[in-house]
Parts: C-alpha cells; sequence; structure tokens
C-alpha cells in the first residue's frame, strides 16, 4: 500500500448527535428470517446437505440467517440438547457457559456470559468492578454489521436479565444448567433499532445482573497456546496474524479493541486436511491471496473503542454521565474503561471514549514475547524477516513508565512509520501483507497445502459483504 493514510475511514471525532439520549442503531441482526420451508424436517435436510458442520458455515457465514433462524434465534434455549456447561476460563470479568444446540440432528453452539461480580473484598473469584455487558451488547451489535464484511468477529445474539439475586447465585455455582433452569431464571431484553434512555439506565441500574448470548464455533484453542508451536508458526502465523489486523486497519478509526492480547483471539481449525483460499483486496486495489486451516476469531468486546451510523462510544459517555443513578459517570457500574483519567499513561492509554490506533498492536506484543525466546531470527525460508522486524520495529508501551505495565497498552501514533517501524494497526496491516507476498513464503504455502483438500475462497475488501465461494 502505497500510502497507508488513506487506508482509514473519516476520523469519528467529528460524529455529533444533536441529542444524545436519543440513540438510533439499525439492529443488525434484526429479526430472523423466515425460511420458506414449512416442514422443519425439509430444512434440516437442507442445512445437513448445504452445511453439514454448522460451525464452518456460521464461520463463513454461509447459510447462517437460515441456522439462527431453525434455532429460534438460540435465544428461547428450546433446543439446548445437553445441561450448558461452566467453562474453566480465567476470567474476572465474566462467567461463561457453552450451549449445545440440536434440532432434527442438526448441531450448533453458543456461548452465555454473564458478569462476574466479587462476592465479597476477601472472594478470590470476580471482579469488584467488572466491565459492562450492556456496553459490550451494544459494541457487539455495531460488530454484527461488521461481521457481514470480515470474518474475525463473533456474533452477538441476545441482551438478558437474571431474575434475581438467588438465579445470579445459583448460576455462579452450576457448572451444569438445564434449559429450564435458563428459561426460568433469565428474561430476554427486546431491543429494538433505538437504543433507549431506559436502555442505558437500566445498565447502571441492575448492572450485576446482565447476560449477553454469543456466537461460538465448536472447540476453538488461542492465539497465545497455538503460537508455542514450531508447526503453526511457520506454516500460519501470518495467515491467522492478516485475518485480525486488515479488518482493524480498515476499521481504525471507527473500532479499537483495547484488551487485544494473546487469548483474546480465538482459531478455529477447519476439518483435518482441509483448508480455505483468502482473498483481500486492499484499498489500493492490490489483492491478497493465501491459504490457511484456520479461522481467527476476535472476542471480548467490553472495553471497545466504537463509532456506528448513529451511535458511538464518546455519545453513550456523554449520556451515561447524565443518569444520576449511575453514579460518577458509572466508574462503579462497569463504564471505567469509558472515562479515563487525566493522565491516560496511568490507564494503559486504555479509553474507551475514542480511538487509538496503536492500541491493538497488543497482540503483535504478546506474540513477540512468546516467540522470539524460542526461534529468535528463524524461519526466514517460511516467514521472511518476520522475527527481526518484530524484534526491531514494533514499537509498543510508549509513554508509559512502569515496566510492569508496558504490555498492556501503547500511546497512539498516527504517523506512517512502516517500512521503518510499526507505529499502528495500518503499519501491520501493511506490513504483513508485504510479508504474505514474498516468494519464499508463497512457495512454502504452496508446498504445505499440496496433498490438502481446499473447501472454498473466501473474498473480503474494504467497503463489501464477505463472500464465500465453495469448492
Amino acid at each position: 500500500m502505497n500510502d497507508p493514510v488513506d487506508y482509514r475511514m473519516n476520523d469519528p471525532v467529528d460524529y455529533r448527535m444533536n441529542d444524545p439520549v436519543d440513540y438510533r442503531m439499525n439492529d443488525p441482526v434484526g429479526k430472523t428470517r423466515k425460511i420458506k420451508h414449512t416442514n422443519r424436517s425439509k430444512t434440516a435436510k437442507f442445512l445437513k446437505f448445504v452445511c453439514p458442520n454448522s460451525s464452518e458455515c456460521i464461520l463463513f457465514g454461509k447459510e447462517s440467517d437460515k441456522i439462527r433462524s431453525f434455532f429460534n434465534g438460540f435465544t428461547d434455549f428450546k433446543y439446548l440438547e445437553t445441561n450448558a456447561t461452566r467453562l474453566r476460563i480465567p476470567s474476572k470479568n465474566g462467567i461463561i457457559h457453552r450451549l449445545k444446540y440440536r434440532r432434527k440432528e442438526y448441531v450448533a453452539y453458543a456461548i452465555l456470559k454473564s458478569i462476574n461480580m466479587k462476592q465479597s473484598e476477601d472472594s478470590a473469584s470476580g471482579s469488584s468492578n467488572p466491565d459492562n455487558l450492556i456496553y459490550e451488547y451494544l459494541v457487539g451489535r455495531f460488530l454484527n454489521r461488521m461481521s457481514q464484511r470480515f470474518s474475525c468477529f463473533i456474533e452477538t445474539y441476545g441482551l438478558f436479565f437474571y431474575k434475581s439475586d438467588v438465579d445470579l447465585r445459583e448460576m455462579k455455582k452450576m457448572k451444569k444448567v438445564s434449559a429450564a433452569t435458563l428459561q426460568s431464571s433469565l428474561i430476554m431484553e427486546p431491543v429494538g433499532e433505538n437504543i433507549t434512555y431506559e436502555l442505558l439506565k437500566k445498565s447502571c441500574d441492575q448492572y450485576k445482573y446482565v447476560a449477553i448470548l454469543l456466537q461460538e464455533i465448536h472447540e476453538p484453542f488461542t492465539m497465545y497456546s497455538a503460537v508455542k508451536s514450531s508447526t503453526f508458526v511457520k506454516t500460519e502465523l501470518l495467515q491467522t496474524l492478516y485475518q485480525v489486523y486488515f479488518p482493524l486497519a480498515t476499521l481504525c478509526n471507527y473500532f479499537t479493541h483495547y484488551d487485544l492480547h494473546s487469548e483474546n483471539v480465538l482459531l478455529y481449525r477447519l476439518d483435518a486436511g482441509k483448508y480455505a483460499t483468502f482473498h483481500y483486496t486492499r484499498k489500493d486495489g492490490s489483492i491478497i491471496v493465501f491459504h490457511s486451516q484456520y479461522i481467527a476469531k476476535i472476542i471480548d468486546y467490553g472495553r471497545a473503542f466504537f463509532v456506528d451510523k448513529d451511535i458511538n462510544s464518546k455519545m453513550l459517555q456523554k449520556t451515561i454521565c447524565n443518569i444520576s443513578s449511575c453514579g460518577n459517570c458509572g466508574k462503579r457500574k462497569g463504564y471505567d474503561w469509558l472515562n479515563p483519567s487525566a493522565t491516560l499513561s496511568s490507564d494503559s492509554y486504555i479509553a474507551s471514549d475514542r480511538s487509538n490506533i496503536s492500541h491493538d498492536l497488543r497482540l503483535l506484543h504478546d506474540i513477540r514475547s512468546i516467540v522470539l525466546p524460542r526461534w529468535w531470527n528463524s524461519h526466514t525460508v517460511e516467514l521472511g524477516s518476520f522475527m527481526y522486524d518484530l524484534e526491531t520495529k514494533l514499537k509498543y508501551g510508549v509513554g508509559i513508565q512502569s515496566a510492569a505495565k508496558k504490555e498492556y497498552g501503547t500511546k497512539e501514533n498516527r504517523a506512517i512509520g512502516f517500512p521503518s517501524a510499526i507505529h499502528n494497526v495500518v503499519d501491520a496491516e501493511t506490513w504483513l501483507s508485504q510479508l504474505l507476498q514474498l516468494p519464499s513464503v508463497r512457495e512454502s504455502q504452496s508446498v504445505f497445502y499440496t496433498g490438502k483438500t481446499k473447501i472454498g475462497d473466501i473474498f473480503m475488501d474494504t467497503e463489501s459483504s464477505v463472500r464465500f465461494v465453495q469448492s
């Protein structure tokens, strides 16, 4: 890309609304379309024929509307096959349950995330001020639309409230939860196209009772665990990183994740011996093509900055600050990151009310700490100068005095630094695109994928909907 600055959208700081209370946003999920098949058995057979693996289809957006509609949007828990299983994921902010649905021999998955509020100051689990899940839900609604353009975002299915403290406490204790318990403990919040003042007030008044239902593809693993494998590093690291940084560069003025470490990027492997070919059309018209066995998914949006058509983080902050029951701009209601301190460096430059196009380099910084001690300047045939560049060009932890906190953030630098430096996500995308086009990298990929089965091609660009063409 000759001029990475052109890759950015208009600066979201200029977005204003006359009435900060009247947030309007088109519902990216909307009402699930009615399937034309009146016979649900026919629908099941249709899905089994065109989408035998629901996880794979949801990954590529193939028939995802039909799958969601077939399971009633996943939100009534009617087709929960077995008890929801609590996952042992080390998280202070959230309690996670995995849900497996089955209807007419067709299987799909979802995740229920509940706030993990610390029960007392002496409690070892939970947080005294976990991130607000209604805020994460609102970010998720925006990213539902973005998931129509890029493959790296998960969908958000629904918003719920627990009926009582008893229901919430029981959910925290139970490792297995039945459909009947979910139906009796949770009330789904009907959220229309308009984000109302009442919902934002409720986000403070009933903060600890919120749960959100999210897309889940079966049996993922984290980027953190993947990059400890030499085989993965040699054969898949560049491709999975590009799946993350192409969208982040495209949306850099409209979205900052602010917590993009290697455990918040999940990898889903296609069936053994299978791969897809990715085609990315960049802003300058050049096309990056590569193969991969993996789909990368970014999760955990509770600290993100976002700008949608009629709603954005800055306007949310203003409204929350005007709701008396939120108290001190919601700082004790999970909105702490939406109201950073005067000295941003003390908050690791995490400020959900504004973009920071450098902060999401945290993933590369995280990977650097894992791979360089193992393979410094290695795998140059498969990765080109990746290791050397990671060591010498990545600028992260800038402006943070405490050595212990340098891994958590960096001061924004909007200047284009590449090829001499990687200052931001735009630089990262440019750097990765050039590595993927190196003859040695392309040749090693060609050799590695010889004999494997291609399932199809996935096409993405900076403006259109993602397209998947089955082989």
